[in-house]
């Protein structure tokens, strides 16, 4: 008689259980968005307004002021669509589904050829496609689903290449866009190509197509801002964000009060618009590289603060939805409480099956099963460096999710290996 877990193995593999799994997603985001409709508040309104500044031809800048503050790739990507469509928030909001959904086939694929495991590759679109957190993050104008889009897409396209030089041209177009996006893009492909790599020659070939494309895709960015601010430069904040991460009064999260700004002298403003973009990058630069040579051992302690602000949650898309919509929603303040238990709880179902995937990749001798673990690893030590927020953890969570199914495909799998090896 077939056990729970035979036929939970049955319905995944299952022929419609992939298409189910994609349409069921869109449609439960489809219907957050007819919902949900929050304002766009802090970043995600400025993205939004660069993004109708550069469809109306007025260029990347703040009232008149030209600007390099954010990296270009997500105000510029809804700039484009701005252009051809016409400005709208639902559009972009439509653009985040169409993202995500194209998110999950690709990691879909990516999973079957780093695992090659059919089911637990399944069991990833399962996981992502009714994924609370980020099912909420489809009303959010943030850079985080296009990020991760191109993550996976990058990585899909090297894994793809087989030493061909067309496909390597692709990743390295993609890996660029990515860069121009979040800028700790840039170094992401390295461990693909280390990982991939048949031999010397072959590394060789594909990191040398793959970094001069991505070169020369953020070349043009650069140029504008060496002409524009000053520097050639992805972005002026990255000794911003190295700064409130290293100084006295760091906590390990995102902090910019009177205290912090007050290091900075006449340059410590909210006001991070005003031309002096370049300057206050490297002062502030500058006193955050003297203060962790000078306190070490404060700059380490902070470092479980900052896994913490990393990983302790995962609701934030929630929070931004619906919890700073406290006035539309303060007599149903239950459903926000709801959607929040049980973001935490999926969230934490998903790390403890990750938990066991990981462990299980880790005691196997093939190398290309680790590559999520390096990804994982090398975003974190760079959060760690500089401050860490729930929301930084979105990009690579994808990553994590495959080490999910692994996890969910060790558990439906563990009765059938212990009859077979009760046979032996």
């Amino acid at each position: 008689m077939p056990t729970l877990r035979d036929r939970l193995t049955s319905l995944v593999n299952g022929r419609n259980f992939v298409p189910f799994c994609l349409a069921s997603g869109i449609c439960l985001r489809l219907l957050w968005v007819s919902v949900v409709d929050p304002d766009q508040v802090s970043d995600f309104k400025w993205y939004f307004l660069r993004a109708v500044s550069i469809a109306h031809g007025t260029g990347y800048s703040v009232d008149g002021i030209r600007t390099a503050y954010w990296p270009v790739g997500y105000p510029g990507f809804l700039g484009v669509a701005f252009y051809l469509f016409g400005p709208s928030v639902f559009l972009a909001k439509c653009l985040n589904i169409l993202l995500y959904a194209v998110l999950i086939l690709l990691t879909y694929w990516v999973g079957k050829r780093v695992f090659r495991s059919e089911l637990a590759a399944r069991l990833t679109v399962f996981f992502l496609s009714f994924y609370p957190n980020h099912v909420a993050y489809a009303t959010i104008l943030s850079t985080e689903i296009l990020f991760a889009f191109l993550l996976m897409l990058g990585a899909a396209l090297l894994m793809a290449a087989q030493e061909r030089t067309g496909w390597l041209l692709w990743a390295g177009l993609v890996w660029g866009m990515a860069a121009l996006t979040k800028p700790q893009a840039i170094f992401v492909p390295i461990i693909f190509l280390v990982a991939l790599a048949a031999n010397p020659r072959s590394f060789l070939k594909a990191a040398v197509t793959v970094y001069v494309t991505l070169i020369v895709t953020i070349s043009p960015w650069l140029i504008r801002n060496h002409f524009a601010v000053g520097a050639p430069t992805l972005s002026t904040n990255g000794g911003i964000v190295l700064f409130i991460g290293n100084n006295p009064y760091a906590t390990g999260g995102q902090i910019w009060d009177d205290h912090v700004k007050s290091l900075l002298g006449d340059l410590g403003t909210d006001n991070m618009f005003d031309g002096k973009e370049v300057e206050r990058e490297a002062r502030a630069e500058s006193f955050a590289i003297r203060y962790i040579k000078h306190h070490p051992v404060r700059t380490v302690l902070l470092w479980p603060r900052k896994l913490v602000g990393l990983y302790a949650s995962d609701v934030d898309g929630f929070y931004y939805s619906l919890g700073a919509m406290r006035a539309a929603w303060a007599h149903q303040a239950f459903v926000y409480l709801g959607f929040r238990i049980f973001g935490e709880l999926y969230y934490l179902f998903l790390l403890t099956l990750a938990g066991i995937g990981m462990y299980s990749v880790l005691c196997r001798p093939s190398q290309s099963g680790k590559i999520g673990i390096y990804i994982i690893l090398y975003f974190t030590a760079t959060y760690l460096l500089f401050f860490a927020i729930a929301r930084y953890h979105f990009a690579f969570m994808p990553w994590v999710v495959l080490y999910s199914g692994i996890g969910g495909e060790q558990l439906l799998q563990r009765k059938r290996r212990e009859v077979t090896e009760g046979l032996e």
